[in-house]
């Protein structure tokens, strides 16, 4: 893999997951997608400890991509992206993480914006704190009463469907709508990290939203 490396790469990246097509839909590649950037996939559950103990390999860092605190520089093609894309204004993101906390309540530890999304809505990410984050997979498989970490939510301000959600969130009428999709979205990423959510709450949540779907297109 090593040998692979671009020249300028200075870590090795890699991701964790149950399987390799959960592990390629996972929102953490995007920026990696986006810069051609290599990532290995690791999908056997003793992965997760050889990873917590091997931190570099032949001088160059391992690094997990669900790290709140991983810092990956700007590109120029991203950056002449960016002019391009249209955003939503600073006060109606604001309104609308503030409405994704208040209905997630602790389920996170916190919500803001990402900067490394690039066509997914949303992710979760591990607190910088978070020492056992790749062990959590082996512990969840072991240890019977385990609890998972809440993690931080990052939301792709750039996204349409996020777009959308915060022009929504001003009309009075379209409340219920935007907490199912974020009730939806949070589960979303849940099932992409291999975290299996309520199945009875999630149904009935889908069904709210394809009932409005319809009657939407039926108007």
């Amino acid at each position: 893999y090593k040998e692979r490396m671009q020249s300028d790469q200075k870590a090795i990246y890699y991701v964790l997951g149950e399987n390799l097509k959960s592990v390629a839909r996972s929102p953490h590649l995007d920026y990696f997608r986006a810069n051609e950037i290599e990532v290995l996939y690791l999908v056997d559950p003793i992965d997760g400890f050889m990873t917590s103990m091997l931190r570099e390999y032949e001088g160059n860092p391992l690094k997990n991509v669900d790290d709140a605190g991983l810092d990956l520089p700007k590109t120029e093609k991203e950056n002449k992206e960016e002019e391009n894309k249209p955003t939503v204004a600073q006060d109606d993101f604001d309104h609308l993480i503030e409405r994704f906390k208040s209905v997630l309540g602790d389920q996170v530890t916190n919500v803001r914006e990402s900067k490394q999304l690039v066509n997914s809505p949303c992710r979760l990410v591990s607190p910088e704190d978070s020492f056992d984050r790749d062990l959590q997979r082996i512990r969840r498989l072991t240890e019977q009463n385990y609890e998972l970490p809440k993690k931080l939510l990052e939301l792709n301000r750039r996204h349409p469907l996020i777009a959308n959600m915060a022009q929504l969130l001003g009309k009075a009428d379209s409340a219920t709508i935007v907490d199912a999709t974020i009730g939806q979205l949070f589960d979303n990423a849940l099932l992409l990290e291999g975290i299996s959510p309520n199945p009875a709450d999630m149904v009935e949540r889908i069904q709210h939203l394809m009932e409005a779907a319809v009657a939407g297109r039926a108007t």
